[in-house]
């Protein structure tokens, strides 16, 4: 189930442990080109195993540790909360996939370096 919160993300301060991540909104493999140079851009997947697992982090709380706003994380796509602000993008407003996943520090399993 997805959260509406009414704020925009950038006024979002997560509490303690928690982490505000923008997910990954594409694989690579959602596009593709036709011979001819069409794009054609497969449907959104809907189950829990194609929630994305991999983002930008956007804001962290006060006892979270070696993870800052601006770094790349994964996470298990079965943990968090999603959450849809007031400036999500119009065209990603689903019923199924959030743009927005609140997370504990826990639940990060690494981040890019």
């Amino acid at each position: 189930m997805i959260q509406k919160i009414n704020m925009n993300s950038t006024e979002f301060k997560p509490n303690g442990d928690l982490v505000l991540v923008k997910v990954q909104q594409k694989r690579k493999d959602d596009e593709k080109t036709s011979a001819f140079g069409i794009v054609i851009e497969q449907a959104k997947l809907k189950s829990v195993n194609d929630r994305p697992s991999y983002g930008c982090v956007i804001a962290v709380g006060s006892k979270v540790t070696d993870i800052e706003a601006g770094d790349w994380v994964v996470f298990p796509n079965t943990d968090g909360q999603d959450v849809h602000f007031n400036d999500t993008e119009e065209n990603y407003l689903t019923d199924d996939l959030a743009q927005y996943i609140i997370l504990r520090q826990v639940s990060i399993l690494g981040k890019k370096i």
